[in-house]
């Protein structure tokens, strides 16, 4: 399974910027600030194409109320669902985790109740890595949005 590091903290990188903005008129400009294909149109729930070298390269963008909510993004290559053996996840998920803590510190908090992961409050995003048995994957999260959901 391939996963790729260096873009995983990149992505994180670049969306906790001050200057990120979750606005949906601007979808098309922080697509391409990522270097992913801008979409065609931005529906509720957008599919994009990215630029990771990996078996499936797409982001899912959820947009409501004007606002992009949240998007999530596949940092690794996807096992199919037939795949039965250990998950080749852990160390691609171990790498990302190191480097990711090396950036922005230690997270929040770990999700181990729920799913394998953490979650970081950043100042201009939420960002959760989460390892799946078919693959790892970032969520990201505006932090306005977040605040609604846990509440």
């Amino acid at each position: 399974m391939h996963t790729e590091i260096n873009a995983a903290v990149g992505i994180v990188r670049t969306v906790a910027r001050p200057d990120w903005s979750w606005d949906a008129s601007e979808l098309a400009t922080n697509c391409r600030e990522l270097t992913w294909s801008a979409p065609s149109r931005s529906d509720a729930s957008t599919r994009v194409a990215t630029n990771l070298r990996i078996n499936r390269p797409e982001a899912f963008v959820h947009i409501e109320d004007g606002a992009v909510w949240e998007m999530m993004v596949w940092v690794s290559d996807i096992e199919e669902p037939d795949y039965r053996g250990p998950s080749p996840a852990v160390s691609g998920f171990e790498a990302i985790l190191a480097r990711i803590i090396v950036e922005f510190g230690e997270p929040s908090q770990d999700l181990f109740d729920e799913v394998w992961g953490y979650r970081w409050d950043l100042s201009n995003t939420v960002a959760f890595l989460i390892a799946r048995e078919d693959g790892i994957f970032l969520d990201l999260v505006n932090p306005e949005v977040q605040k609604k959901w846990d509440a």
